[in-house]
């Protein structure tokens, strides 16, 4: 392939340029991919001495997505590659790539020298690009996950692949006055960069943390059973209406996100995960309350999947698992008007895309004092408190809260948020201050989750961030606070905690069911 055109030395290109030059070229090409010594991937028509794989070229354009930079150079095993940008080793191989560039109004030339070549730089912009209709099948050991696009309600094809974007695919959804519609969409999985070790695996995606999944903690158990039992214990009314709680251990760390990106593995940035310990890429979302084991109280009375952007320590590349969490269930409307939520709802809650605080509608964290602090005044924040605001000893809550409002139609929606809304807001006296719009009528309870992390040391330098900060470590970090939820409670049990803890307003604590019964 790109011997034909350049002898020696071989150019090593990553994964844009290289993409598009690829799919010039016959679906049969041979293009090998390995990790340089900077752990960074490359590609090329030749491969290193060893620990290369074979890719398709299909894999190739699909990759298009994150990079920015290409690197030129010979391919010599140990020796430190020279980068140089797109737009130069655009230039390089303008006349084989013509088709899928156009030139920019910025027609300043420049030259690149790689091992004694001269080249002459045009600016250029990308156009998308399309693949021929050759079904492939990827043998790549990477993290990176195929970018294929699944919906219930469009019928997407896979001979065409445009230059993706990293936000979610909406595709049009149909909405019926019948039973609730199950959309299950799959977005174009982000370029991850992996780096591998004796010591480390590193995996980063943009300007996010790298993140060593070595460090992952071990996979729960969880509890194969039902752990209710009977009680004298009676809840008591809540002045603040009926809230019930339960706490959830840490089940397990993946890459994984069967929400955003069904069956593609690997394909999202790092998630902590919380309850049902079967969730993984390929999950079944509307039928977890009947499989998994769950690190929830009261076993699989609750098989709910929760799960946030992990907590990083960037300064040793380690995902922080909390040292507790508890989740709750409680509202902000007429507890009257509470209905159980439906099998096999999903939604997604916060803006996992913020790079500020002006894109945030909650403040999502606050450091509470340790037994050793002198403060005596602390207030929730829009990022992770560092510096004097959270010391060493400290608890750091982070909370991200769920809408409430269903619109008793859709159990998800392309977006996992569309089909769930807030509560509005009118200011006569409580308790019908907030209620659900005409758009959303049903009132399900609102969950919250509410995770706490021991700081361990002085967040002097604000070493933690959110494995989803996709931006710059000179800002604030934790903006990026979100979080998903797929119900997977036993119906009849989360219909009892409707009826007999939140709409008569009592506090079922953390471990009563209202009705007699306690779990455990």
């Amino acid at each position: 392939m790109l011997n034909s055109i350049i002898r020696k030395p071989a150019l090593v290109l990553t994964l844009p340029l290289f993409a598009l030059i690829a799919a010039s070229y016959s679906a049969h090409a041979e293009i090998y991919k390995w990790r340089d010594n900077r752990g960074v991937i490359q590609y090329s028509d030749r491969p290193p001495v060893t620990n290369f794989t074979k890719v398709t070229r299909n894999e190739m354009v699909n990759a298009l997505q994150t990079k920015d930079l290409c690197t030129v150079g010979p391919i010599v095993k140990n020796r430190t590659l020279k980068v140089a940008s797109n737009q130069n080793v655009g230039a390089f191989f303008s006349k084989f790539i013509r088709a899928n560039l156009t030139t920019t109004t910025d027609t300043t030339s420049s030259t690149l020298t790689s091992s004694g070549s001269k080249v002459t730089v045009l600016g250029f912009s990308k156009k998308p690009v399309k693949t021929s209709t050759t079904t492939t099948t990827t043998t790549s050991t990477t993290t990176t996950a195929p970018t294929t696009t699944t919906s219930t309600t469009t019928t997407p094809t896979t001979s065409t692949t445009t230059a993706p974007t990293t936000s979610t695919t909406t595709p049009t959804t149909t909405t019926t006055d019948t039973a609730p519609i199950q959309v299950a969409t799959a977005s174009p999985a982000p370029t991850t960069t992996t780096t591998t070790s004796t010591s480390a695996n590193l995996i980063q995606v943009g300007l996010m943390p790298a993140v060593d999944i070595s460090k992952n903690i071990v996979q729960e158990f969880g509890y194969s059973n039902l752990r209710i039992s009977a009680t004298t214990e009676q809840p008591t009314i809540s002045n603040e209406g009926g809230a019930f709680r339960i706490s959830c251990k840490t089940s397990h760390m993946s890459n994984d996100d069967p929400l955003v990106y069904p069956n593609q593995q690997g394909a999202a940035h790092h998630h902590t995960f919380f309850g049902n310990v079967s969730v993984n890429y390929k999950s079944d979302l509307s039928n977890l309350s009947a499989v998994g084991n769950s690190t929830c109280s009261g076993g699989i009375m609750n098989r709910s999947a929760y799960w946030v952007p992990s907590m990083i320590d960037t300064s040793t590349h380690t995902p922080v698992a909390p040292s507790s969490s508890i989740f709750y269930y409680k509202t902000t409307i007429d507890s009257s008007l509470l209905k159980p939520p439906p099998k096999g709802l999903r939604m997604i809650t916060g803006n996992g895309k913020a790079v500020s605080s002006s894109e945030l509608q909650r403040k999502n964290y606050i450091c509470y004092p340790g037994p050793n602090s002198k403060r005596t005044t602390w207030g929730w924040s829009y990022g992770i408190p560092k510096g004097a605001d959270c010391e060493a000893g400290d608890d750091l809550t982070m909370q991200v809260q769920f809408p409430q409002c269903w619109d008793g139609k859709n159990l998800d929606s392309p977006n996992h948020k569309d089909h769930m809304a807030f509560p509005s807001h009118r200011p006569v006296a409580p308790p019908n201050d907030f209620y659900c719009p005409d758009t959303h009528p049903i009132a399900i309870p609102e969950i919250s989750m509410v995770l706490h992390f021991t700081v361990t040391k002085a967040a002097q330098d604000g070493q933690w961030r959110l494995a989803s900060d996709n931006y710059p470590t000179t800002s604030e970090a934790g903006y990026s606070a979100h979080a998903d939820w797929v119900n997977g409670w036993d119906e009849p049990t989360i219909a009892a905690v409707v009826k007999n803890c939140l709409i008569p307003k009592k506090d079922a604590h953390a471990h009563l069911l209202c009705d007699g019964r306690m779990f455990y």
